[in-house]
C-alpha cells in the first residue's frame, strides 16, 4: 500500500500528465486527510466493534480503492488520482489501529515497551521491504513494456508512416525531434501500465487478506478458550 505513495508521485511527474512535485504531493495528501480524520475516531469507537469487524471494514475499502486506480487512464484527471488516496487514508486507519491492539494484547506491562519495539521494527522492514519490491517491480514492467510498444514503432508499420505524417503536418517535428516526442509519448504509456499492474497486484493482496481474516478467532472465543484453560 504504502508502495503507491512512492511510485505515484514519480508516474504523475511523467508526459503526458507532466505534475510539478508539488502537485504530485497534492495527489497523495488526500491518504493523509482520511487518516488524520479517522484515526481518533477508530480509537475511541474500538470498543464498539469486534477487531475483525474494523479489519475487515479497511480491507473493504482498500479494494475497489485499489482496482480502480488499476484501470485510470494515462491523461486521468485530478480528481480520479485523490479519490481513491481518500478511502485509502480511511481504510488504513480502520485496519491499522485495530492491528496494533491485537499486536500488544496480553503483553505484560513491564514487556509492553520492548514489545511495542519490536512491531515498530517489524512494520518498518516490511514497509520499507515492500516499498523496494514495488519500485524495483514498477521500473521492471516499465522496461518490459516498453519494449512491447516500440515492436510497433517501426517504418514498415503503415500506421507508424500514417502518424509521423500527421505530427509533422500539426507540430512541425520530423527527423530526431518527432523520435523523440514519440520516445516520451511510448515511455509515459509504460510506466502509466506498470503502475496500474502494481495497483492491480496490491487490490488482489487484499483480497487475500480479507480471506485470512476470516480464520481469525473472535475476541470472545478466545477469551473463552484462555478461561477454559485457567479452569474454575
Amino acid at each position: 500500500m504504502f508502495s503507491t505513495l512512492i511510485v505515484g508521485p514519480n508516474w504523475v511527474q511523467l508526459e503526458p500528465l507532466g505534475y510539478t512535485p508539488l502537485w504530485a504531493g497534492y495527489s497523495i495528501a488526500f491518504f493523509g486527510i482520511g487518516g488524520l480524520i479517522f484515526f481518533p475516531l477508530v480509537g475511541a469507537y474500538l470498543h464498539l466493534f469486534d477487531i475483525r469487524v474494523w479489519m475487515a471494514m479497511g480491507f473493504a475499502l482498500q479494494i475497489p480503492a485499489f482496482f480502480y486506480m488499476a484501470y485510470l487512464p494515462i491523461d486521468t484527471p485530478f480528481f480520479n488520482l485523490a479519490f481513491p488516496r481518500l478511502f485509502q487514508g480511511i481504510g488504513f486507519a480502520l485496519f491499522f489501529v485495530p492491528l496494533i491492539n491485537i499486536s500488544v494484547s496480553g503483553i505484560p506491562e513491564n514487556k509492553l515497551a520492548s514489545a511495542t519495539g519490536i512491531v515498530t521494527f517489524v512494520r518498518m522492514l516490511g514497509i520499507s521491504s515492500g516499498v523496494s519490491l514495488a519500485t524495483t517491480f514498477f521500473s521492471r514492467r516499465e522496461v518490459f513494456f516498453q519494449s512491447r510498444y516500440v515492436e510497433s514503432v517501426i517504418p514498415s508499420n503503415p500506421q507508424f508512416e500514417s502518424y509521423y505524417q500527421t505530427l509533422a503536418a500539426h507540430t512541425g517535428l520530423t527527423g530526431q525531434h518527432a523520435n523523440a516526442y514519440v520516445y516520451e509519448m511510448v515511455q509515459g504509456q509504460a510506466f502509466t501500465q506498470s503502475f496500474l499492474d502494481i495497483s492491480w497486484v496490491i487490490g488482489w493482496g487484499f483480497i487475500a487478506l480479507f480471506a485470512v481474516l476470516l480464520l481469525f478467532r473472535s475476541e470472545k472465543a478466545a477469551h473463552k478458550r484462555v478461561a477454559g484453560a485457567k479452569g474454575p
